[in-house]
C-alpha cells in the first residue's frame, strides 16, 4: 500500500484499508482474524488521495465509506460516499461547496489530531431508525466572503467551518444525481479574535446525540 491512509473496521470479520500505492490508490478488505490480504484489490481513486502528504479523513457508518479530501491531483476538496448503493459527492459548480486546501485527520473514536489546516469527521445517531442520522465535518478553508488585508484583496482569509450531511441522503434528480442534497455548512467562530484556524477537534459523548459536546483548538490565522 506504500502509505496507508485509511484503516477502520468494516464489519465483525473484516477491516477496510486504503493506501496510495505509488499514486494509484487501492483499497482492500482484510480478514481481521487471520490478518491476511485478499488476492484482488479494489480501485481506490474515489476513496483515497494520490498524495501521501495530502489531508484526508474518513469513517465507515453502517457499511458506507464517508471520506473527504482532494482525490485527484488537481481536483477540488470533496466529500464522498462509497461502498453504498447510492454513492454521492459534493456538486461540481462555479460556486464551490468547499474552498481551497484542507488537511484532514483521521477521527478514530471521535478524537482527532491534524495538520494545517485541519478537518475531522464524526457521525451522530439522532433517531432509533437511523433516517435522521448526521455526519459532521470540521475543517478550515479559504473564505470567499472576506480577505485578511484591507489593502491587498488577494490575501484571502482562512476560517473554520462545520459541514453536515444526512446519512439517509440518496441524491437528487437531474443535475443533482449522485450529489448531496442535505449538505449544509456554517462558520465556527472562536470567541478570541483572529483565532480562525482549526487545529484539532474531539467530541465528548454525553449518553445521547443531544448532549454530545465538541471541543476544538484554534490558532491565529496569521503567525506573527
Amino acid at each position: 500500500f506504500n502509505h496507508v491512509r485509511f484503516l477502520q473496521r468494516l464489519n465483525s470479520t473484516h477491516l477496510y484499508a486504503c493506501g496510495t500505492y505509488a499514486f494509484h490508490p487501492l483499497c482492500a478488505a482484510i480478514d481481521a482474524d487471520r490478518f491476511t490480504l485478499p488476492s484482488h484489490f479494489e480501485e481506490g481513486k474515489e476513496k483515497c488521495p494520490y498524495d501521501p502528504a495530502r489531508g484526508y479523513t474518513g469513517l465507515i457508518v453502517d457499511g458506507g465509506l464517508y471520506t473527504a479530501t482532494r482525490y485527484e491531483f488537481r481536483s477540488l476538496p470533496d466529500i464522498r460516499r462509497n461502498l453504498h448503493q447510492r454513492p454521492l459527492k459534493t456538486e461540481e459548480s462555479p460556486l464551490h461547496w468547499l474552498n481551497g486546501e484542507m488537511s484532514l485527520s483521521h477521527p478514530g473514536s471521535g478524537v482527532t489530531g491534524c495538520g494545517t489546516p485541519c478537518i475531522a469527521s464524526r457521525s451522530m445517531e439522532q433517531g432509533p431508525v437511523g433516517d435522521d442520522d448526521k455526519i459532521y465535518y470540521f475543517f478550515t478553508e479559504r473564505a470567499g466572503e472576506e480577505t485578511t488585508s484591507f489593502f491587498d484583496k488577494s490575501q484571502v482569509a482562512r476560517v473554520a467551518r462545520v459541514a453536515r450531511i444526512c446519512k439517509s441522503d440518496v441524491g437528487g434528480k437531474k443535475i443533482l444525481q449522485r450529489k448531496w442534497t442535505s449538505f449544509m455548512k456554517a462558520r465556527l467562530v472562536c470567541y478570541i479574535p483572529y483565532y480562525e484556524v482549526l487545529r484539532s477537534v474531539c467530541s465528548l459523548d454525553g449518553g445521547g446525540w443531544a448532549s454530545t459536546v465538541f471541543y476544538a483548538a484554534f490558532t491565529l490565522s496569521a503567525q506573527w
